[in-house]
């Protein structure tokens, strides 16, 4: 598993060993499965098996699916509250 330190990460499905909590994961006997997608013009969507984490190690209690402010005006942060549609927020990308 590859940590980012922007958010411009990541479609993870990996064929090493990794760590969930205090139990490390072989993805041959439990494959973990996450897909971001990076809206156009809005949020970064998380959905699958996943933790987040804030810069001290705490974990949010949300899972299984979350929108992840790229904007940077949200109120609600680290999630999208939508404000990037009042602020005009316009960022297009494409991977490859």
């Amino acid at each position: 598993m590859t940590r980012c330190e922007d958010v411009t990460c990541i479609y993870l499905e990996t064929g090493a060993p990794l760590r969930l909590g205090e139990e490390t994961v072989h993805p041959l006997t439990h494959m973990t499965k996450t897909r971001i997608t990076i809206w156009n013009n809005d949020a970064i969507e998380v959905n699958g098996e996943f933790e987040l984490h804030d810069s001290d190690g705490n974990a949010y209690r949300q899972h299984g699916k979350v929108r992840l402010c790229r904007c940077g005006e949200s109120n609600k942060k680290p999630y999208c509250d939508n404000s990037h549609i009042r602020t005009g927020f316009q960022s297009s990308v494409k991977a490859g």
